[in-house]
């Protein structure tokens, strides 16, 4: 028996060296341009993302600014109204303080209603603080207010400053003398003054016997006189904030 060794079969490449390079070179040109084709739809889906974002950025943009430019125009019509009320709080302020002064004829009201038969004023002077008055000024020049402090602006305000400069520095009293026989009356009609809300204070200044030789006076009269002060007025400080009506409703004063 004979037996023959076969050799395993060699692959036998017939073409050139130089063809095989060349192959090789189209391989790597192949896979560059798959490369750049696949970078290029990369570049490209991103820029179509972004571009898809700015329009979306743009649209907002347009959005907001047409919100902000509504938002300027109430902005400024919120400051011409807050301008507006201003001046119209100003001018009701003024206008308030200019009621303060109480009618003369209120007052003779209040100080004639609940007079007495017993009682006969002699004399009525309706008046300025003149001492408080000077006290008053003294401290409103040790508390001057500095240049560099804010000043009134608006006229009503400038005009409600001095008017208070000049009118807020002292109260307004009533001065009352007279004579009666009977000196509880006296006591007793000051105290109903007292009660009215058109007065701040009542006091007695001064009770004391007419001389004999006064004529005119029944025996045992007694002259007197007191001083009132009358409350603070519309706009000022202390004053009624209402009408004075329902002030006097509140209190339960029925003066005229």
């Amino acid at each position: 028996m004979t037996f023959r060794l076969i050799a395993p079969m060699k692959d036998i490449d017939f073409l050139p060296a130089g063809y095989r390079q060349q192959h090789a070179r189209q391989n790597v040109r192949v896979w560059r341009v798959v490369v750049v084709v696949g970078f290029l739809a990369m570049l490209g889906a991103a820029s179509l993302a972004q571009y898809y974002r700015l329009c979306r950025a743009r649209g907002r943009l347009a959005d907001l600014e047409s919100q902000h430019m509504v938002a300027q125009n109430q902005n400024a019509q919120l400051n011409r109204l807050q301008s507006d009320l201003k001046e119209a709080e100003s001018d009701a302020e003024l206008y308030t303080y200019l009621r303060h002064p109480w009618p003369r004829t209120q007052v003779l009201a209040a100080l004639l209603a609940p007079l007495p038969d017993s009682i006969t004023l002699d004399a009525l002077e309706i008046k300025v603080d003149a001492r408080s008055r000077r006290l008053s000024l003294g401290r409103r020049r040790e508390s001057a207010p500095r240049n560099d402090q804010a000043q009134p602006s608006l006229p009503a305000e400038r005009d409600l400053a001095v008017f208070r400069d000049q009118l807020d520095t002292a109260p307004v009293i009533v001065v009352l003398s007279g004579h009666t026989t009977d000196s509880a009356s006296v006591h007793q009609y000051l105290a109903e003054l007292g009660r009215a809300s058109l007065f701040a204070k009542v006091e007695l200044d001064s009770l004391e016997s007419v001389a004999p030789a006064n004529k005119d006076l029944h025996e045992g009269a007694m002259a007197f006189k007191a001083v009132a002060v009358l409350r603070p007025g519309y706009g000022q400080p202390g004053g009624p904030t209402g009408s004075i009506n329902l002030a006097r409703r509140a209190e339960g004063d029925h003066t005229p």
